[in-house]
């Protein structure tokens, strides 16, 4: 039951993506940004690959951070930051 719950509330940070491209990685962004890539096949066995962006210090006025999902380079989704990044 309270794996349902946290399942739920976790379903609720994700928002859908709005399709934009997903930036390639600068040289000087190590401290700031976050990436990750992954190799996946799907149900026809395709190979897909899946990447994770993250803006490590927030984005916008609000500063809240947020995790991208990107598959085959288009945004697919994004969601709020799961765990506090500067001791909030």
């Amino acid at each position: 039951m309270f794996d349902d719950w946290k399942r739920r509330r976790a379903a609720k940070r994700v928002k859908a993506g709005d399709g934009h491209a997903l930036k390639r990685f600068r040289w000087w962004q190590p401290f700031s940004r976050a990436l990750m890539h992954m190799q996946l096949e799907d149900g026809q066995g395709r190979r897909e690959q899946w990447s994770v962006s993250v803006s490590l210090w927030g984005e916008g006025d609000d500063g809240d951070v947020w995790a991208h999902l990107y598959r085959n380079g288009g945004h697919t989704a994004k969601s709020k930051r799961l765990f506090a990044v500067r001791g909030e």
